[in-house]
């Protein structure tokens, strides 16, 4: 994503009008690939699935190793070259994930020059834009050094920033770390060198609060910075009730406070609406410190209930940043990213709202990425979004089954979605499939007296659909006497809501 077109979204959100703009996105979440430690999963990517949570951000060293991202006991992924850079992005693809942002380091140390930094950021920031990566995160750090000096070296720092994010194209941002960044004296100037659209702000609001702000005092600070945020972390504190309005020492028992994010001091429905209302439609990323409390299946669990707090709150407070996820009559739209293509399908709630509800409810999970079609018939339809390859079923964030609405849906025609079911009429949970031709025997009531649900049609991309259902297929194993499994299965690799 261009820095222009960052800007024209940003002024959509802000209600302006910009010629040939892109209309803004919603806020997702995501998660930083350290976090994803210790869950008991063989790989980094097996992590991201386990916690629902697909969207990384992922810290790049000195050496431009990607050190989080395990697989066992390697640590196979670099950035260095543009075949390291191909090795990663496919590896991201094939799990479904998504890498969103880079997190780089930079320490301004007592008598040692930064434009060796400098020089290692431009060469990030070279990688981010060859592999679409659209913002580095950079925790501007000091050893060693006194305020003054680190205000005056950061500064130049920040305008050094400024130059590489035009000459790349890529979102730069700068995150309120440490007892210096957290004072309004030293952030608000230093955000105001630079247009934000080439570096602003990575906001942790958090951060502000181990800081010692009163908890009063930080809804004010989300105001008063909100203008400057392109990307946001996540995590929270729970401190005695006595001392929550006082002013603290930076960092007082914060290891001993940490809670997980739906429970602690900060409301973060307040703080994504005041960011919200300020055009903010970037990434919400998980960074919760209260982790080490708990073990595997504790730490999965509070990652999954986190992701789904944020998510909840996404929906409820930034009304103004999504209505780009609907057509102009008002229906929703989801676009499926597959190694085949991409294709949008608008929905009617007005005729199914609650297998529409069900199927968003997958979407914004992140649950269908790296599922597969793993079904396909060139005269009959494509079935997809159960399995994660031809014989296992993904059953992690799996849904109870639903109703079936057929008797007040659409007709199964070509193109439309519908979703797939057991002999039971109401068994529905993620599977869907598309039809490919008219297939009316399918409309209620069918031959069970129900019928299958058609819930959407698809808008765009159906020659997409089309390649899928031309693909090389053979018998069953799994369905004695048809010929429905592919060879090569196409896999989805992501699917949101979008304009």
């Amino acid at each position: 994503m261009t820095i222009q077109q960052r800007t024209n979204r940003w002024a959509l959100a802000m209600g302006m009008l910009l010629t040939g703009a892109v209309p803004a996105m919603a806020m997702q979440v995501g998660i930083r690939d350290g976090y994803l430690a210790g869950l008991d999963a063989d790989s980094v990517w097996a992590a991201a699935e386990k916690v629902g949570v697909k969207r990384l951000e992922v810290e790049v060293s000195p050496e431009f190793e990607c050190r989080n991202l395990f697989e066992g006991d390697d640590r196979p992924y670099r950035i260095d070259t543009a075949e390291n850079r191909r090795k990663l992005v496919e590896a991201a693809r094939k799990h479904g994930c998504e890498i969103v942002a880079f997190c780089a380091v930079v320490r301004l140390v007592k008598d040692t020059p930064d434009e060796p930094q400098a020089e290692w950021l431009a060469k990030v920031a070279e990688a981010a834009a060859d592999m679409n990566v659209p913002i580095i995160m950079v925790p501007l750090g000091a050893r060693q050094i006194e305020e003054e000096e680190y205000v005056r070296r950061a500064s130049a720092f920040v305008k050094r920033m400024g130059e590489i994010a035009r000459a790349t194209k890529v979102q730069l941002t700068v995150e309120n770390l440490g007892t210096i960044l957290n004072k309004r004296e030293v952030l608000k100037p230093l955000m105001e060198l630079v247009p934000d659209d080439e570096v602003g702000l990575a906001l942790d609001i958090t951060n502000m609060y181990w800081y010692g702000y009163p908890l009063d005092t930080i809804y004010e600070l989300a105001e008063l910075y909100a203008p400057h945020v392109r990307f946001f972390h996540a995590k929270n504190i729970k401190y005695p009730a006595e001392v929550r309005n006082e002013q603290r020492t930076p960092g007082w028992r914060y290891v001993e406070f940490a809670e997980p994010i739906p429970t602690g001091d900060i409301d973060f429905a307040r703080i994504i609406e005041i960011l919200a209302r300020a055009g903010f439609d970037g990434d919400v990323i998980i960074e919760d410190d209260s982790l080490p409390k708990f073990d595997a299946a504790g730490k999965t669990r509070t990652i999954r209930e986190g992701a789904s707090f944020l998510r909840e709150i996404i929906v409820e407070k930034t009304p103004a940043t999504q209505p780009t996820d609907r057509s102009e009559n008002g229906r929703p739209r989801v676009r499926f990213e597959t190694s085949l293509g991409e294709f949008v399908l608008e929905l009617r709630p007005d005729k199914a709202p609650e297998t529409v509800a069900n199927f968003l409810r997958y979407v914004d999970d992140g649950f269908y990425s790296g599922t597969v079609f793993h079904r396909i018939i060139d005269t009959f339809m494509i079935q997809g979004g159960g399995f994660t390859d031809l014989t296992t079923p993904k059953s992690t964030g799996l849904h109870p089954p639903i109703k079936n609405e057929a008797q007040q849906g659409l007709k199964n025609e070509r193109g439309t979605i519908a979703m797939a079911r057991t002999g039971e009429p109401h068994s529905a949970t993620s599977q869907f499939f598309i039809n490919v031709q008219d297939n009316a025997n399918l409309d209620h009531p069918s031959f069970d007296g129900w019928g299958y649900c058609a819930f959407g049609t698809v808008v765009e991309g159906m020659d997409v659909v089309d390649r899928i259902r031309n693909v090389p297929t053979r018998p069953n194993r799994q369905m004695p006497g048809e010929r429905s499994e592919p060879v090569d299965p196409p896999v989805i690799v992501g699917a949101q809501r979008v304009n």
